[in-house]
């Protein structure tokens, strides 16, 4: 979601855990690095002992904070709550929906998810990893 909303950062600083053996990093804090003086920091963890998945977010940007929690978005500013109108079915699921249906039709994947987006989403996750090998070294990409 960082990159596809801010672009590939310049580098990454990881910080990862392994709770279970063998399964890789399990819960993962990420600070990603432009050069115009933004800063994103993400949390995630695949592990949840029966609480099941949730995924939210909050924004803050110059005039405005963007919150996604218990299934609805938040908009405030200037002291407003603002409630957008918005698809609330599963993001993953839209996701999906899109590249099924591009290639049961036979047409372009839409811009939304282009071939060269989904490698850099690689790149940037490979560089996560490698950040949390090294100790939360800052990786350049």
């Amino acid at each position: 979601m960082v990159n596809w909303l801010f672009g590939l950062p310049k580098a990454v600083q990881s910080v990862g855990v392994n709770f279970i053996e063998g399964s890789g990093i399990d819960a993962i804090s990420t600070n990603y690095i432009y050069d115009d003086n933004v800063m994103i920091n993400t949390h995630n963890r695949w592990i949840d002992f029966g609480t099941g998945f949730k995924s939210g977010f909050r924004f803050t940007f110059e005039k405005a904070t963007i919150i996604s929690e218990k299934g609805g978005m938040k908009v405030y500013r200037d002291g407003q709550d603002i409630t957008p109108e918005y698809d609330r079915t599963s993001p993953y699921y839209n996701e999906i929906k899109a590249f099924c249906d591009a290639v049961k039709d036979d047409t372009p994947i839409p811009e939304k998810n282009t071939p060269e987006q989904s490698m850099n989403t690689i790149r940037l996750a490979l560089a996560e990893i490698e950040s949390c090998e090294k100790n939360g070294a800052i990786v350049t990409l």
